[in-house]
């Protein structure tokens, strides 16, 4: 059924793939790259488009040249948005975050090269350079949680009703919740380093997720983790509480997390 469904998109004129910026953003958010950048090309350039389609078209090309990593095209078409629609919603939101992007992706984003000639100098140096293309950051000994969090956070506060925005609060989460390095000197961090310190984080966190999101698909699985983390605490009180958090939201739907909650009430104490 899906086979059939992506052949009939893929046989639709161009002019019909690109009859609306929703259909162009639906194609974008199933995944289907290629087609939506044919789309949204389409209505970039079709005669008389609104210029609000059309800075919208550029401002989401930008978007799926960042997502396939060619940075150069994407700064290109986020400064073509600012100069050629100043006036536009989407030209006020990138140009006050375009030095933020240049400072996240200059590292590596080749320097613009309209001419062909300068273009073949870089290609002919890099046959030659075996320095790596990308800078490497020893972060020993640096608040890593912290960090992150940190931009998760500046995430939260911009963008809280985007998508974005739900990734950014399971990711804040899972940071709280911690990990360890493998080996004889690894380093834990999060509540796995210390659960006085980042437990409370976690719980915060997950409130203002749960607010923000109440249906969430990553809810479920979220309380199962600190279920874990207060089990592997032998802490049952909490375990018990967090588990039958996740049987009251499944509301008798047996679910994956669900059936986890069950089996785990059935054999809590060690």
């Amino acid at each position: 059924m899906i086979r059939t469904v992506l052949l009939v998109i893929a046989l639709l004129p161009a002019a019909l793939t690109a009859q609306s910026i929703a259909f162009a953003e639906d194609l974008y958010r199933h995944g289907l790259s290629e087609d939506a950048s044919r789309a949204f090309l389409t209505i970039l350039y079709e005669e008389g488009r609104d210029p609000a389609e059309r800075s919208e078209a550029l401002y989401f090309l930008g978007e799926i040249a960042f997502d396939e990593g060619n940075f150069d095209i994407a700064l290109a078409d986020w400064e073509r948005l600012i100069n050629e629609f100043s006036e536009s919603e989407r030209a006020d939101e990138i140009s006050d975050r375009l030095d933020q992007l240049l400072d996240v992706v200059g590292d590596f984003a080749d320097a613009s090269a309209t001419s062909a000639i300068a273009r073949s100098y870089l290609r002919n140096g890099d046959f030659w350079s075996k320095a790596p293309s990308r800078f490497t950051i020893d972060s020993s000994w640096l608040p890593s949680v912290e960090l992150a969090v940190e931009w998760y956070d500046r995430l939260l506060v911009e963008f809280p009703d985007a998508p974005s925005g739900e990734q950014g609060h399971r990711k804040k989460i899972m940071t709280l919740l911690g990990w360890e390095e493998t080996g004889r000197y690894g380093t834990s961090y999060g509540v796995r380093e210390s659960m006085d310190e980042y437990m409370p984080q976690v719980l915060a966190a997950f409130e203002d997720f749960a607010r923000a999101f109440p249906e969430s698909r990553y809810l479920q699985g979220i309380r199962f983790q600190i279920s874990q983390v207060y089990w592997s605490e032998k802490d049952w009180d909490q375990t018990r509480t967090w588990l039958n958090q996740i049987l009251a939201a499944a509301e008798g739907t047996d679910t994956f997390y669900s059936q986890l909650a069950s089996s785990r009430l059935a054999n809590l104490e060690y």
